[in-house]
């Protein structure tokens, strides 16, 4: 799995023959960053990486000039990983993994994030209940951008979405933070 694009641009994570995770894959990748990079600025910005599995979107992030990225994921084999290859591509001031249930972290969070990127397990995922807690959380301010990796879900009817994208298999869709009047 290698770094698209930016300051670590050809770095490759070495990502274990038995990685207990599914990295969204170069192709998806570049067409979501081509995205993203129509909608934000990454120069300074903050990412909240849930369900992080190979960290390769925080990498993908900070490589293009994010400020930090928050990597949040359950399995303790994946937060070690990311911690690990942060060691090896010096990073690690500005990758931080964290080993912690999604939900738990969302309702301690007292940061705001300029982009939340979660990417659930596809069989375990239950995106109505996760988008809940997602804006919910602390963690979304008036400009923060969501986005959700997914198999195919439909979202439109959903208020915070404005946009959905495909990529062979991979869909992600996009949210922003309803303004009340």
């Amino acid at each position: 799995m290698r770094i698209i694009t930016g300051s670590l641009k050809g770095r490759r994570l070495r990502l274990p023959a038995s990685f207990p995770a599914r990295p969204t894959t170069d192709f998806a990748r570049t067409g979501l960053f081509n995205v993203l990079s129509n909608l934000m600025d990454f120069e300074g910005a903050r990412l909240l990486n849930l369900y992080s599995g190979s960290g390769i979107i925080a990498f993908e992030f900070i490589s293009r000039g994010g400020k930090i990225a928050m990597c949040v994921d359950l399995n303790p084999l994946t937060t070690r990983f990311i911690q690990s290859e942060c060691d090896r591509l010096r990073v690690y001031h500005k990758i931080y993994p964290l080993c912690r249930p999604v939900p738990v972290y969302l309702k301690q969070a007292t940061q705001e994030f300029d982009l939340i990127f979660a990417d659930p397990p596809f069989n375990e995922a239950n995106y109505p209940q996760l988008l809940k807690e997602i804006f919910s959380s602390d963690a979304v301010g008036p400009h923060t951008l969501v986005v959700l990796e997914h198999p195919g879900e439909d979202f439109t009817a959903h208020p915070a979405h404005f946009d959905s994208r495909r990529y062979g298999r991979v869909h992600f869709s996009f949210f922003k933070k309803p303004v009340k009047n």
